[in-house]
């Protein structure tokens, strides 16, 4: 007698061979073959192979035949476009490529920002950047990482502080902004923009104002997106706003 496990290995050899019959007699399970005809599967696999690779090849050939412009406007900010980028020679580029290079080195520059605040704010979580003994013997913060952030980087201990929030908020609160920024749809300064804004508001405010103002963020000017913050935050929270 046949286990489940068996039986059920067995028909699907019989399913890709042909097909099978089954008919259970006192307990036990008899199994009648009636084979494909010869070589039909391997006919069958092949078949699928070369269609697949047909379809492979012409999405290749669509991609090949699109100007690089276009392609470069369709990338996303991985290691394979900032590679695609430095091969080009932008003396010869016509006018169109050079403005989706921009575009894509922003868009780059997005990502490793967001890569820059996220390590940021998991430094700012280890226990060796948080001392409490130290804040009782200087007066000041306990959180060390700001400090350590500014010296590695020789920059301002402000803008690193700032770093450490833009990254705390960025992986929580406004984990949508994060993702937006981490895939190049809004720039450094939107994203920014973004965190000062919220920084200080109720988290389910904060999180309610990112839904309604997000979607549209790419088309707007960090300007334009301070307004559209502002008068987001009255009308989810009039009285805080």
């Amino acid at each position: 007698m046949l286990s489940v496990v068996g039986r059920s290995v067995l028909g699907m050899a019989q399913e890709l061979v042909g097909g099978a019959a089954r008919g259970e007699d006192e307990g036990s399970s008899r199994v009648q073959f009636w084979p494909a005809e010869p070589g039909s599967v391997r006919v069958l696999l092949a078949s699928q192979r070369s269609g697949l690779e047909a379809a492979l090849s012409a999405m290749v050939a669509v991609w090949e035949a699109l100007p690089e412009a276009a392609r470069l406007a369709q990338m996303l900010p991985t290691p394979a476009l900032m590679t695609r980028i430095l091969a080009l020679d932008l003396d010869e580029a016509d006018d169109a490529t050079l403005v989706e290079v921009a575009a894509a080195a922003r868009r780059v520059q997005a990502a490793a920002q967001e890569t820059l605040t996220r390590a940021a704010a998991i430094l700012a979580e280890r226990s060796a950047m948080n001392q409490p003994a130290l804040a009782l013997v200087t007066g000041g913060e306990a959180c060390t990482a700001g400090d350590e952030l500014s010296i590695r980087l020789t920059a301002p201990r402000y803008e690193c502080l700032s770093l450490v929030r833009q990254g705390i908020m960025l992986t929580t609160i406004l984990a949508k902004t994060g993702t937006a920024l981490r895939l190049g749809r809004i720039d450094v300064a939107k994203a920014k923009a973004m965190v000062d804004a919220l920084y200080e508001v109720p988290w389910q405010a904060a999180m309610a104002v990112e839904d309604l103002v997000l979607p549209r963020a790419a088309g707007r000017t960090p300007q334009q997106l301070r307004r559209d913050i502002s008068k987001a935050l009255i009308s989810v929270d009039p009285d805080g706003a």
